[in-house]
């Protein structure tokens, strides 16, 4: 029977040759000829995490240690660098860059991201709603389109993050605005996977716990969907200020993600509900399509209940999004776009009328016209002033949403 011990305390507890080379980590040291440390920023969940000068490059970068371990395992540590190449070539706004894996020599290998300057979406929320009463559900949208967006690019790249979780969620703020990264994007699980693959010791190989969905428990395949259900329980637990499943007993929990469900958010509306619970569906199939699919019908619900008022805080505003949410689709774009063409040429022609009528007036027909043997009106004259007539389409109301 294989033993169950945390990740950190197997492979980070330190032996005679590396324990010097560790403790050789402080700041000032130069590794690789060029990453200057500065300061140890964390200890996430494949080890300490070190703030860093990229001197050659001129930017501040973030150092995210790998087990020593793994560098043992020529094959599985091929299958980390084929890992860190698939998410290396995503380029999205919404998704931390990772520049490189660098080989540390004792210290083993070593991931090179981008540095954030901000907060995690946890400690977010613990400081907007300490009594975990729920965010506002403007405020859930604004933050959940852009990391739906972000994993709907990754998943047509075949990239899977596997552990979505609110820590692994960065907001950076700057010039007013409310940006957000998404960190850990697939590598940490591949690692802690081939770690199962090559150790005696058992792992938790997929996700973080409460937020692992029930094809997870299962050990079964995992998809585009999968990341969905952990996305849904972000909103769950952002909307309720607490999980939809927590037991600190790990067999009573995977019962409750594979055969209970979620009870109701009694702050939210029975739609919104019934929107998360898809979201959160037992079988990968019933939930939705992809991620900005479950995010806009959540979206639809708080535009039809605020009527198209602004979201409550105006760091969250439509303005200040990095890019549209999604919820305005192809038919509301077309539909507004013919309407500011419509306007447009209504205005050129009542320049073109107008410009004929000060040159040229138009007199009445003396006599009414025959159509279908019905008479009809006398046509009226344009005025002789362009304003009068161009004023009223300029007050035409533009449509907008």
């Amino acid at each position: 029977m294989t033993e169950s011990r945390s990740f950190e305390t197997t492979f980070f507890a330190p032996t005679e040759q590396t324990s010097k080379h560790a403790g050789s980590l402080a700041p000032g040291t130069v590794l690789s000829n060029k990453y200057e440390l500065l300061e140890q920023i964390g200890r996430g969940g494949m080890g300490v995490v070190w703030k860093a000068n990229d001197k050659i490059a001129d930017r501040l970068v973030a150092l995210k240690f790998v087990p020593r371990d793994l560098k043992r395992f020529d094959t599985e540590m091929n299958r980390v660098r084929e890992s860190f190449r698939r998410v290396h070539a995503l380029n999205h706004q919404c998704i931390c860059p990772t520049y490189s894996l660098e080989d540390g020599g004792p210290l083993g290998y070593y991931l090179v991201m981008k540095y954030l300057e901000g907060e995690t979406l946890d400690s977010y929320v613990t400081r907007k709603d300490p009594h975990r009463g729920g965010l506002p559900i403007d405020h859930t949208v604004a933050i959940l389109s852009r990391v739906a967006v972000a994993l709907d690019y990754a998943h047509l790249n075949k990239v899977l993050h596997r552990d979505i979780k609110p820590s692994n969620i960065f907001l950076v703020k700057a010039a007013g605005k409310i940006h957000v990264q998404i960190i850990d994007f697939g590598l940490v699980d591949e690692i802690r996977e081939t770690l199962s693959q090559v150790s005696q010791v058992h792992f938790d190989v997929s996700g973080t716990r409460p937020y692992m969905s029930p094809e997870q428990w299962r050990g079964r395949q995992q998809s585009a969907a999968t990341d969905q259900y952990a996305l849904g329980v972000v909103a769950y637990e952002l909307l309720a200020g607490y999980l939809p499943f927590q037991n600190s007993d790990v067999q009573i929990l995977g019962n409750a993600v594979l055969n209970l469900v979620p009870e109701p958010i009694p702050t939210i509306s029975d739609d919104a509900n019934e929107v998360l619970l898809k979201a959160l569906a037992k079988d990968p199939a019933e939930r939705y399509g992809n991620c900005q699919e479950f995010v806009t019908a959540l979206s639809a619900i708080w535009t039809s209940v605020a009527e198209g008022a602004p979201p409550s805080s105006s760091a969250w505003t439509h303005h200040s999004l990095p890019f549209t949410i999604p919820h305005w689709d192809w038919r509301f774009l077309l539909g507004r776009c013919a309407m500011y063409v419509f306007v447009i040429l209504c205005i050129i022609g009542a320049v073109v009328f107008s410009g004929i009528g000060w040159h040229r007036p138009v007199a009445p027909d003396p006599l009414p016209k025959q159509q279908d043997g019905m008479e009809t009106e006398p046509a009226l004259p344009l005025k002789t002033s362009g304003t009068a007539t161009i004023l009223p389409l300029i007050a035409f109301p533009v449509f907008s949403r």
